[in-house]
């Protein structure tokens, strides 16, 4: 061979099987620092892309084992406060069968409804609170979201529901009926007495502006002969007149005195009453007293010592009297100057007829600045009624006031109207006081209205609880009672003259209907069906005074209900709801109608009742937009690998139970199966979730498994084989050392040359 020093062959050989040991070397150091067989792709191209889609596998199934356990708290939390509302709701049934035994007071069911309405306000707070991550679980916030342009329609959401914006219309089948009580009938005690007054006007525009009488004191009691009223206003005149009202003659006596109306002069001092009592045997003598109408006063008097041709008065009349008198015997005489108001706001009340044997005639005028009409507010006038009792001759002179209500021109309204005094044992009268009705004396004489009175209604998922004292009179028990369920609990109507008869005394009865008969209260509300319902409570006695009883049932309207897509108009679906809900048509939501939405309350004047008909709004088309807000859980690393948990609306409203009330026997028998229903959909939503928790169990050993799998799979590929590698690691090393050590004897054959050169 030669021998070259230029180009050292054997060196460049050996460089390059050193650099090929030292690179597998490189390599072989690499994969047992990291462990991996692939530590970059030019390792294994393949393998590092199959790798890479195994490792988000495995961390997407290790994602999704955290997830469903993080589902499971989820539910765990759902299913925990779930129990307590199962706990309360068993607690209510428990109450509810208490209630329902008839051995209870009204006032122990109220302190029974007290729980039920503090464990109502509790479910309500764990359905508001209940919460994960903030999220909402029970309200059904967490599975959907909706909201509606009118709130004659609500939505509560019952699972899963198809979002969209939706057209809801209505249409009233069938008109239902409100609920109405009527109480026993409220008579006077036997030493009380009450005034009505009826306005008998035909023409409703002429209505007389007097509004009502009350507090009347020492009136003899009217019975089938009322008193009539007339009101007159400026521009009439009368002549002055005297007129007999009663007389009263011991045995023995056989006289007579009457009037003379020649005698009577155009200047009359006062309007009034005049009582002759004769103070002479025969016709000696005889005094007369003079009493005023507008204060009840005695204003003077006047003495005849000789009455055998006339009794001369300075009064500005005459009597004469004839026949044989005693001394004691009296005769009692209306006075009245006529009528003689000339200015608007002037005016008389001329009171005629009565009760037999005292029939009035007196004109009672009101000039100057005894205005009887206003535009600012309204005016109450006290007059006086005088009679005679013929069988003891006692004067008795009673009062009463007369309210006149504001006019709008402040002129009177001229009129005719009826005045009756009841007297013990009759109806009262809308001005009888309470402490003064007969109902209201227990079994002991005691008067209920000795303290005041608590009265509660309950209606509408609420209830407003109104105070009752003795000084209240049965206008007073009419107007709060009425502000209680229109202002209250939202069960009156937007028309006026509705609400003026949810609650009526039936002072003046009719004929035939519900008000035949007198001295009863009517009560009820402007909704129908079950959404009107009201109760009542209190002390036991004043239930029992009341002694309401249902004359007609609620009776809920037959809707028809249409949905529509709102922006295509194509059929989603429709219903005839009785009950005022609507399942099914719109995919997990249950609609709830207002009765108002296609119903209204009227009053009807011919029957004197309310009645209802559709509604003139009720072809109005409401809308409704719903949102699907449910949790699906990602129990899977790849798309759409999900479980949807959708948790209904757990309120009370939702449970039913908003006008669950116990504070009657009835109602506490009709509680038990609805709170049974509650308690069922509770229980079922508990299962529901105690299988989604199982299911996420088993979920989680699954996902482990494949975890496991997929990872000893993408370790097969990626990770290496340590005792292999080792073994090539320890061949690079040897040849590394031998090649290194060849590479230096390659270098050292150019010296052999040297040796050439020397010889």
């Amino acid at each position: 061979m030669s021998l070259s020093i230029y180009n050292n062959v054997m060196s460049l050989n050996s460089q390059r099987h050193l650099g090929g040991t030292q690179s597998a070397l490189g390599k072989s150091l690499e994969r047992l620092s990291s462990g991996l067989r692939i530590n970059h792709a030019a390792d294994d191209a393949s393998g590092m892309a199959i790798s890479e889609k195994l490792r988000g596998q495995i961390s997407g199934l290790k994602r999704a084992m955290m997830n469903a356990q993080d589902g499971i708290s989820m539910l765990q939390t759902a299913e925990g406060a779930l129990g307590e509302v199962s706990s309360m709701l068993q607690r209510m049934r428990e109450l509810a069968v208490q209630a329902a035994n008839g051995t209870y007071t009204s006032n122990d069911r109220v302190e029974l409804q007290k729980e039920v309405e503090q464990l109502k306000a509790e479910i309500n707070r764990i359905s508001t609170s209940t919460e994960f991550n903030t999220k909402k679980l029970l309200n059904g916030d967490g599975t959907a979201l909706w909201s509606a342009s009118s709130n004659k329609i609500s939505a509560l959401i019952r699972g899963n529901v198809a979002e969209g914006n939706y057209q809801i219309s209505l249409e009233a089948n069938k008109i239902g009926q409100s609920q109405v009580f009527k109480t026993d009938i409220m008579t006077l005690q036997d030493d009380k007495i009450g005034a009505e007054y009826v306005d008998s006007t035909a023409n409703a525009t002429d209505d007389t502006n007097i509004s009502k009488v009350s507090n009347p004191k020492s009136l003899w009691a009217t019975g089938d002969n009322d008193y009539t009223l007339t009101l007159h206003g400026s521009g009439i005149t009368t002549s002055s007149a005297v007129a007999t009202i009663g007389s009263y003659l011991q045995p023995g006596s056989a006289g007579t005195i009457k009037t003379d109306s020649n005698s009577i002069s155009s200047s009359l001092t006062f309007d009034g009453y005049a009582l002759v009592e004769i103070t002479g045997d025969n016709a000696s003598a005889a005094i007369t007293y003079f009493y005023s109408a507008t204060t009840g006063e005695l204003l003077g008097s006047s003495t005849d010592t000789d009455i055998s041709d006339d009794i001369t008065t300075n009064a500005g009349f005459s009597l004469s009297a004839t026949g044989t008198f005693q001394k004691g015997d009296k005769f009692l005489f209306s006075v009245s100057r006529g009528i003689v108001p000339s200015n608007n706001g002037q005016g008389a009340i001329e009171i005629t007829d009565g009760p037999t044997a005292q029939e009035q005639k007196i004109t009672i005028n009101f000039t100057a600045a005894s205005s009887l009409a206003s535009t600012t507010e309204e005016i109450t006038k006290t007059i006086y009624l005088a009679d005679l009792d013929e069988q003891t001759g006692n004067l008795n002179i009673g009062n009463l006031d007369i309210v006149f209500a504001k006019t709008d021109d402040g002129a009177i309204n001229t009129g005719t109207g009826t005045l009756h005094i009841a007297g013990g044992g009759e109806a009262a009268t809308t001005t009888t006081k309470l402490k003064d009705i007969a109902r209201f004396i227990d079994a002991d004489g005691n008067n209920l209205f000795e303290n005041k009175q608590e009265l509660t209604i309950w209606g509408n998922g609420k209830s407003a609880t109104i105070y009752l004292e003795g000084d209240d009179t049965i206008a007073d028990l009419e107007t709060k009672i009425t502000d209680a369920l229109v202002n209250e609990l939202d069960l009156g109507s937007s028309d006026e003259q509705v609400n003026s008869h949810l609650v009526d005394y039936i002072s003046v009865p009719s004929n035939d209907g519900n008000r035949t008969v007198k001295g009863t209260f009517i009560i009820q509300t402007a909704l129908t069906g079950e959404q009107g319902e009201i109760a009542f409570s209190g002390d036991q006695r004043l239930i029992d005074a009341f002694s309401l009883a249902e004359i007609q049932e609620s009776v809920s309207n037959t809707t028809l209900v249409t949905v529509k897509d709102a922006h295509t108009g194509d059929l989603i679906g429709v219903d005839e709801t009785g009950n005022d809900r609507v399942n099914g048509v719109i995919e997990g939501i249950e609609l709830v109608v207002d009765s108002r939405a296609t119903v209204e309350s009227y009053w009807d004047a011919a029957t004197e009742t309310i009645k209802f008909r559709e509604n003139a709004n009720a072809n109005e088309n409401h809308f409704l937009h719903v949102v699907d807000n449910s949790t699906d859980l990602q129990i899977g690393p790849n798309q759409g690998q999900t479980l949807s948990v959708s948790i209904p609306q757990l309120d009370v409203k939702g449970l039913g139970l908003e006008n669950m009330f116990i504070v009657s026997q009835k109602l506490a028998q009709r509680a038990i199966p609805d709170i049974d229903n509650a308690l069922t959909q509770v229980v079922t939503i508990r299962a529901t979730i105690g299988a989604q928790i199982n299911r996420l169990e088993h979920t989680i050993a699954n996902l482990s498994v494949a975890h496991e799998n997929m990872t000893a799979s993408e370790s097969r590929i990626r990770d290496l084989d340590m005792a292999e590698e080792m073994s090539q690691f320890t061949r690079s090393q040897i040849l590394s050392q031998a090649g290194t050590a060849m590479l230096a004897q390659a270098n050292q054959v150019p010296q052999m040359a040297l040796q050439l050169l020397q010889g």
